[in-house]
């Protein structure tokens, strides 16, 4: 009797975790490839799944409705639609999606400053803000954040976060580095600065954030240039961005964390010249490379 009763407990078990896995996942099996796919969620499809995948993965609802309000309002602005088509499509690895000829309407507030559209920074944090928390305080901004800042001030789009400024500030502002650093050495100082801001991130989550490091040979500094979250499935990896202010929202999946790797840094507007050092990739406070680096 003890034995079939064991047997049962163990069945009930693995169907549990089966429902779980569905659950978190609610999209996977119908997006399962090899391929590297992009969305702009121009479509309520698309949209739909990106709502299914967040809330899933412990992003709450409101939060959630935010982020669909800004893909909304940006998409309602775009005056060259056909660039930006519904569904699916495929990409190369290491490859980008050519939006140079994106048209945007632009966006005013009430008193008729044009606003600047939100950045990946923004974005990445609007999405990740309660995956991440730090009781450091009155961090003086640097002058990288002058726009982001004025605009999670000013502008009624950012309501939601603008109570959040100190973390957004401690969270982006930039990293002092040295001349004579090795990309080693810039590591280490992002990594034990961060430690110094007293940034935690949330452990038990499948949301990180994704921090692209650019240098700043000129002023010895590493930058946040860019940012987006990752949603780590469980046979996939789910990136979502604005790929900066004027251009698009991107959901990427991809197969390996590599190809997340190469994509990120095929991108053209995050080299200036030979001066600089490569870009760093944060994963919350650990380092992504590809396969290839030692």
């Amino acid at each position: 009797m003890s034995k079939k009763i064991t047997i049962m407990v163990i069945v009930l078990i693995i169907w549990l975790g089966t429902s779980i896995i569905s659950i978190r996942y609610p999209f996977e099996k119908k997006r399962k490839t090899q391929e590297i796919q992009y969305t702009n969620l121009m479509d309520e499809s698309s949209r739909n799944e990106v709502k299914q995948l967040l809330l899933a993965n412990q992003l709450k609802e409101d939060t959630v409705n935010t982020f669909l309000e800004w893909v909304t309002d940006y998409n309602a602005r775009v005056k060259t639609v056909r660039l930006l088509k519904e569904g699916y499509r495929t990409l190369d690895q290491g490859e980008q999606v050519d939006y140079s000829e994106v048209n945007l309407e632009a966006r005013y507030l009430k008193s008729g400053v044009m606003q600047m559209d939100p950045n990946g920074r923004l974005a990445s944090f609007l999405l990740f803000h309660n995956f991440v928390e730090t009781s450091k305080r009155n961090e003086a901004s640097d002058h990288y954040l002058k726009f982001d800042l004025a605009g999670m001030k000013e502008d009624p789009l950012y309501q939601s976060i603008q109570p959040l400024i100190n973390c957004f500030t401690v969270l982006m502002n930039p990293i002092k580095v040295s001349k004579e650093d090795t990309m080693q050495q810039h590591i280490d100082k992002i990594q034990n600065e961060w430690k110094r801001r007293e940034i935690k991130f949330e452990k038990n989550t499948s949301v990180k954030l994704i921090s692209v490091f650019l240098h700043d040979p000129f002023e010895q500094k590493r930058v946040v240039g860019h940012g987006g979250i990752l949603v780590e499935g469980k046979d996939q990896l789910y990136f979502l961005e604005k790929y900066n202010s004027g251009y698009p929202y991107q959901l990427t999946i991809f197969p390996e964390e590599e190809h997340l790797v190469s994509y990120l840094l095929a991108r053209k507007d995050i080299y200036n010249d030979e001066k600089e050092l490569s870009p760093i990739i944060m994963k919350n406070d650990s380092v992504l490379k590809n396969k290839s680096d030692k």
